[in-house]
């Protein structure tokens, strides 16, 4: 059977399978189990996401997992670790503060919160209260552009730059050297469709480099980030009314890395790995105090 034949269903319940007949089951062993049930080809087998850091076959299952232990059929031992839910079994226990402190939150959260269980009213809210304290924190700044707002401060963290006012629509980010970076970034779905790789239109000219930042739909990890010179987005870019979109896919990445563009993944990624140190999300207060700009 190919990959790309293997329907969603198809691959819910062989994962389910594979967990089920292993027992307590890595993620690596239940995409070899599914691979093996499945009769996949070495090439499927092999094939891998966008950004290359995993297959597209372990992308998929880890999607079905998702939804596998949100309907409580299995449930998470530790980390990259699954078993079959026994009957009656109930969620884990919402973890305290200290708990949390603990352990990375990263693993954690999605365990903190029933999600399934709040009303779409619930839902809102707390997205409001989430977004303000992201603010409160200093990590976003806007009220809604959350993904946009965490790439900036990423790629701040990342080159030691300033954040440029909100009022600046040329560029995000003042480096010391007087370089000027914009910051464009897309969140990729599971299914990875065409419209989830097409940058924001560059409108204005007035930067230097261009960093692309590629986000992880499910888990809002950074799987790819890309700087590239103005000339180049110029030039591998499509204009129109002398604006410039890029389209992020493999095949461009791998032209815009060949014309002089650095893959600058593991830079940002070893940031965003501060947004799960304890000691940073659940420590201090801020400087600043509450944010005045009510949700």
């Amino acid at each position: 059977m190919r990959l790309e034949d293997v329907s969603t269903d198809v691959l819910e319940e062989a994962t389910f399978r594979a967990i089920a007949k292993l027992g307590e089951a890595t993620n690596a062993a239940v995409e070899q189990e599914v691979a093996d049930e499945l009769e996949l080809s070495t090439k499927d087998r092999a094939a891998r996401t966008p950004n290359e850091t995993m297959t597209t076959l372990g992308y998929r299952i880890a999607w079905r997992r998702t939804t596998l232990r949100r309907n409580g059929r299995i449930v998470q031992v530790s980390h990259g670790v699954w078993r079959v839910a026994e009957p009656g079994e109930s969620p884990p226990e919402p973890m305290t503060r200290t708990e949390a402190s603990a352990t990375s939150p990263a693993r954690t959260v999605p365990q903190l919160i029933p999600w399934q269980r709040l009303t779409v009213g619930e839902l809102l809210l707390a997205q409001r209260q989430v977004l303000r304290e992201l603010r409160r924190r200093k990590i976003i700044r806007g009220k809604g552009a959350v993904i946009g707002d965490l790439a900036e401060w990423l790629v701040a963290e990342a080159y030691d730059g300033t954040l440029a006012p909100p009022s600046q629509k040329a560029h995000d980010i003042d480096l010391a050297d007087r370089t000027r970076i914009q910051v464009k970034a897309r969140v990729v779905s599971a299914e990875g469709g065409a419209g989830d790789f097409q940058l924001g239109t560059v409108r204005h000219h007035d930067y230097d480099l261009l960093i692309a930042v590629l986000f992880d739909d499910e888990d809002v990890t950074v799987l790819d980030a890309i700087e590239i010179p103005r000339e180049l987005v110029e030039r591998r870019g499509a204009e129109k009314n002398g604006a410039f979109t890029l389209h992020m896919n493999p095949t461009t990445i791998k032209l815009l890395l060949g014309d002089g563009a650095t893959r600058i993944t593991d830079r940002l990624k070893a940031v965003a790995e501060g947004l799960h140190d304890p000691a940073g999300v659940l420590g201090a207060e801020p400087a600043g105090g509450e944010p005045t700009d009510e949700p």
